[in-house]
């Protein structure tokens, strides 16, 4: 199951799912259409499984994947904040997770998938499960309302996670 939240990781990762032979779902995100543009010499590559480290940071770390990264970054440009881009949700990084996790001690999983029963809390209990005796705060997550989302675009923005939610949760992580 491949998210990618980049034009690159786009490309790449298309490829490695052709490549590869079992079946692979790839979750392309509608609103990166158009939005992002990229440019490079040679053909990018990428194995299914690997997260990217798109930010590092040592006081806490958001893992999260898809456009909901570029949310991430947003929030975090002046922090000593770490942020992972999963790429991939199956099969997941662990190695990567936990890593960051056992460095910062602090963990906040965000996706635009609702918080409830979703990919974050996967994620969390996952965390919580391997990571646990590393950690200085229980593991926070910032997803989008339990709702269906809306088709207007501004109850759209009122329901997906925004980079004002993800600092005040940061921060609230941060104080713990």
């Amino acid at each position: 199951m491949v998210a990618p939240g980049t034009v690159r990781d786009a490309y790449a990762l298309l490829r490695a799912a052709i490549e590869d032979p079992d079946p692979v779902l790839v979750f392309e995100h509608k609103h990166l259409y158009r939005r992002l543009k990229d440019q490079w010499n040679e053909a990018p590559t990428a194995r299914l499984g690997e997260a990217a480290l798109r930010k590092d940071g040592a006081t806490c770390c958001i893992i999260t994947y898809g456009a909901a990264q570029h949310v991430a970054l947003e929030a975090v440009a002046d922090l000593d904040v770490a942020v992972l881009d999963l790429r991939t949700l199956w099969p997941l990084d662990d190695a990567a997770i936990a890593s960051l996790a056992r460095r910062t001690h602090r963990v906040l999983v965000l996706t635009e998938a609702p918080r409830t029963y979703g990919p974050g809390a996967e994620l969390a209990a996952r965390i919580g499960e391997t990571c646990f005796p590393w950690l200085d705060a229980p593991v926070l997550r910032v997803g989008a309302a339990d709702t269906p989302t809306p088709a207007s675009p501004p109850l759209e923005a009122a329901c997906l996670p925004s980079a004002t939610l993800v600092r005040s949760e940061l921060e609230r992580l941060l104080a713990w």
